[in-house]
């Protein structure tokens, strides 16, 4: 009689949830200014000013306005900045050729596209996951998901990096593991994960020359996009740190990291104090679990750990950055003898449905999970190789 209560009381809140979305994308469609208000027209700015070949000018407000302007004609009121490499822009440029309905439509269906490439993979990956078939549509109901094919952002990219690199780490294939790594840049916050996966690497030497190996290559190509304009990279983190504020878009209160819940409620400490004690933190709790030799040694929790810390200590990260967090709810899930609403169903709503109430709660719980990593190992725990990934 319990499981049949439960069983429905979770498809009405399946239903209900399903039928939020619809609903939601429906108000978001109807909108006549929300194709202006999606990720897509700042990929499109960056794309058109390298086509006509103002590279040079890339990362100057002014430029990436007008510019801006003409990929959403009639005019935008406020800029929605280009804040990625050039060789991402490269993708985007295909694009140009068609009207800004049409572009969006593209990248929601190459998102979705995506969005079925990694479920196919992880449940490949975590056979006892297809015990429940609800999980099938996780990564689809997941609202971070929802949220990135809103907006039009490349997140599942990002996740598709990350699953490559725990499978590189559990196939002992450090060279692989360090250059996918690299890849990371595309973002380069999410290179923040790299001391977590110099951890779980066997070789070190081989990732590390993966690692450099993928860097250089990725500057090398954004060189030649930019037709050798060196002088551009040097403009960037200027660019990035000037367009970090609520009139480009950034705002403390969305952010679901510990720099954005400081700059929220300190907003008269100067911003560099800041940044340094976000530094300072990051270094002292990497460290901390790079050099902890008592840590458990449980491959799942230092790398599910990576990703919570790398979302906790980036400087911008909004809620479709938190689809990279499904990687490591499937990693939970799958340690668990079959779903229900237990550790796995709250896994979901914490990571899942909390962005939808309070901003502040999940990063309350992200910190959670985090001490409760790091504080209750059990010492006791039998040893095993460092580097097999084994069940969280």
């Amino acid at each position: 009689m319990g499981k049949i209560i439960s069983n429905t009381f979770l498809g009405v809140l399946i239903i209900t949830y399903v039928v939020f979305i619809i609903l939601l994308f429906y108000q978001h469609y109807q909108d006549r200014f929300f194709l202006k208000q999606t990720d897509i027209i700042s990929f499109l700015t960056g794309a058109k000013i390298i086509k006509e070949g103002k590279t040079e000018y890339l990362y100057v407000i002014e430029t990436q306005f007008e510019y801006q302007n003409k990929v959403v004609a009639p005019h935008q009121k406020a800029l929605l900045p280009f804040r990625n490499f050039p060789v991402t822009a490269i993708f985007y440029t295909p694009l140009l050729n068609m009207n800004l309905k049409d572009s969006y439509v593209v990248v929601f269906a190459v998102n979705v596209l995506l969005v079925i490439v990694f479920t196919v993979l992880v449940f490949r990956l975590f056979p006892d996951l297809k015990k429940s078939k609800v999980l099938y549509f996780v990564p689809f109901l997941f609202w971070p998901s929802v949220n990135n094919l809103i907006v039009g952002q490349y997140t599942p990219v990002i996740l598709l990096i990350f699953l490559w690199i725990y499978v590189s780490v559990k196939e002992k294939k450090d060279f692989l593991s360090g250059f996918a790594t690299s890849l990371l840049i595309i973002k380069p916050q999410y290179l923040l994960f790299t001391p977590f996966a110099l951890k779980l690497s066997v070789n070190k030497k081989n990732y590390l020359q993966g690692f450099i190996s993928g860097i250089i290559i990725f500057i090398l190509i954004n060189i030649i996009i930019s037709k050798g304009n060196i002088r551009l990279f040097m403009d960037y983190p200027k660019f990035i740190f000037s367009t970090e504020s609520s009139e480009f878009g950034s705002r403390p209160n969305q952010m679901y990291t510990l720099y954005g819940l400081g700059n929220f409620y300190l907003p008269r400490i100067d911003n560099n104090i800041l940044l340094g004690s976000n530094l300072f933190f990051y270094t002292l709790v990497a460290g901390y679990v790079y050099i902890k030799k008592k840590i458990n040694r449980n491959s799942n929790k230092i790398f599910t750990l990576g990703i919570v810390l790398t979302i906790l200590f980036s400087i911008h990260a909004l809620t479709h950055d938190l689809m990279t967090l499904l990687l490591p709810a499937f990693i939970i899930i799958s340690s668990e003898k079959k779903f229900g609403l237990t550790k796995s169903g709250l896994t979901l709503l914490f990571i899942g449905v909390l962005p939808l109430l309070q901003t502040k709660l999940l990063i309350l719980l992200l910190i959670y999970y985090t001490v409760a990593v790091l504080y209750y190992e059990n010492p006791h725990a039998p040893k095993h190789h460092k580097n097999k990934l084994q069940n969280t």
